[in-house]
């Protein structure tokens, strides 16, 4: 006795269905065929989608790295040594003044993360959250950033601040990728306590650094612009360490508004120090 054939090996022939003659296409032994019409719109269909599936998906292309290593590395690093407007400027007060260390801090710590991620591809869990951060920092940037650069799209140089939408789509992408891979390397408690390690370290590492900045340096100014000349030396020391130009200028103002030669005398000074440059030159500067 023979053994019956089993459904998986049994071959049934198309023509038995009357699709001998029609463009099907069999998928496996227990797919229902399908025309090849269909198929083919189906294909075309999944090709106009894949542009934006192939940007966040695993493994990153070497175009991708490359584009990531320009436009989330070495173009920020150029616009932050270069940086006519966001945190320093000779036109006047800087956009982010005030807040200078914490958005240098922020930017470093981004470039570092994507970078140990597009060379290393490990920790993942830990990185996702310092990605997502930079992500987020460059988005609002470029936000605070465009209609500055809008105007100055008439030069060459208004290009460089549209950088940031394009850096916050490279830290987004590869945050994205980070995410997927933590998922499968990872467990559920692991992703999230290491998540949250790597957002402390994006967001609050810089930002408390920048609340001890902010505080010495308000401690500083307020120590010049007291009547006690006792702490005069370590606050002036302070301000060169921590000042922004507007804490000069906070000198400038308490000058101009004291009628004690003794103490426009001490400010003076204190200016000298901290700036190398005369109050009064400065003064004459901004009447201009």
């Amino acid at each position: 006795m023979t053994d019956a054939a089993s459904p998986a090996s049994a071959a049934t022939p198309l023509s038995r269905y009357g699709l001998n003659r029609a463009p099907y296409i069999v998928t496996d032994t227990f797919s229902v065929c399908e025309p090849a019409a269909r198929r083919s719109a189906y294909n075309v269909m999944s090709t106009r989608d894949s542009f934006w599936r192939r940007q966040f998906s695993r493994p990153a292309t070497s175009r991708q790295k490359v584009f990531d290593v320009v436009f989330g590395i070495a173009l920020p690093l150029v616009c932050l040594l270069f940086d006519p407007l966001v945190f320093r400027s000779d036109l006047g007060k800087p956009l982010l003044d005030g807040y200078e260390i914490g958005g240098i801090v922020s930017m470093i710590v981004g470039m570092i993360s994507l970078g140990a991620w597009l060379a290393l591809g490990r920790f993942p869990a830990f990185i996702v959250s310092m990605l997502a951060g930079g992500a987020i920092f460059a988005f609002v940037l470029g936000c605070l950033l465009l209609p500055v650069s809008i105007v100055a799209l008439f030069v060459v140089l208004g290009v460089l601040g549209f950088t940031p939408f394009a850096t916050a789509f490279v830290f987004a992408r590869n945050a994205v990728r980070a995410f997927d891979a933590a998922g499968q390397r990872w467990s559920r408690l692991g992703t999230v306590l290491a998540g949250i390690c790597g957002l402390v370290v994006s967001v609050a590492g810089p930002w408390v650094t920048q609340g001890y900045v902010a505080n010495r340096r308000a401690w500083a100014i307020t120590a010049i612009l007291s009547e006690d000349p006792t702490d005069d030396a370590e606050a002036i020391a302070a301000i060169k360490r921590f000042g922004t130009p507007s804490s000069a200028d906070e000198i400038v103002f308490a000058y101009q508004r004291t009628a004690d030669d003794a103490r426009r005398k001490r400010l003076a000074a204190a200016y000298f120090d901290v700036t190398g440059e005369s109050i009064e030159d400065r003064i004459v500067e901004s009447m201009d």
